[in-house]
């Protein structure tokens, strides 16, 4: 009865342990690693991104100013011309910044350094000078309460534009993490 009792013991161990062996060994293969994108894609895709939330921010800004069609025509004339201009500026700027940030990593003088810190300034200069020749232009459509609520609508579409981009980017590269956003992510503890 103990010798049963014994290999009874022994298949049953045996078993487990082959079952904890076989989920180990069954493990989900990870991914392959993502390809490079061909550039005219990426540009073709983010072309119609951008399009799209210049779409979405023109209805928007339609319904927070409350404007007819007629100045609504008069006031994307003006907005238009200026926002695709900052965009630009602005992209200058974070090329700027990013080569800084390569130059403060290497081997490289003061004389490399000085004249990238001296465009990103002439680039700041040149933002701000655009956005208050919109705003001095922008009062001849809108009237001051308009370009206070402008201000206010551009500041907040804009910063969560660029929140839905980071919690975008972040879920591309944290898909384990897929429905978390940046809020909560900080509230527990990560990036």
């Amino acid at each position: 009865m103990v010798q049963i009792f014994k290999k009874v013991m022994h298949i049953g161990i045996t078993l487990c342990v082959i079952s904890i062996s076989a989920s180990l060994f069954a493990q989900e293969v990870p991914p392959p690693p993502p390809h490079k994108a061909d550039p005219a894609k990426v540009k073709e895709i983010r072309d119609r991104i951008m399009q799209k939330v210049v779409n979405v921010k023109h209805d928007k800004l339609r319904e927070v100013l409350t404007m007819d069609d007629a100045t609504a025509t008069k006031f994307f004339s003006l907005y238009d011309p200026a926002e695709k201009e900052m965009v630009d500026l602005v992209k200058q700027r974070q090329d700027q910044e990013m080569k800084l940030l390569q130059l403060t990593k290497g081997g490289y003088s003061d004389a490399d350094v000085d004249p990238t810190v001296n465009n990103i300034r002439a680039l700041n200069e040149k933002i701000k000078n655009r956005f208050e020749d919109l705003d001095k232009n922008l009062s001849t459509v809108l009237t001051p309460r308009q370009r206070a609520k402008f201000l206010v609508f551009n500041r907040e579409f804009n910063a969560k534009v660029r929140e839905k981009i980071r919690n975008k980017i972040w879920q591309a590269r944290h898909p384990q993490f897929k429905g978390r956003g940046a809020r909560q992510r900080k509230a527990n503890g990560g990036e």
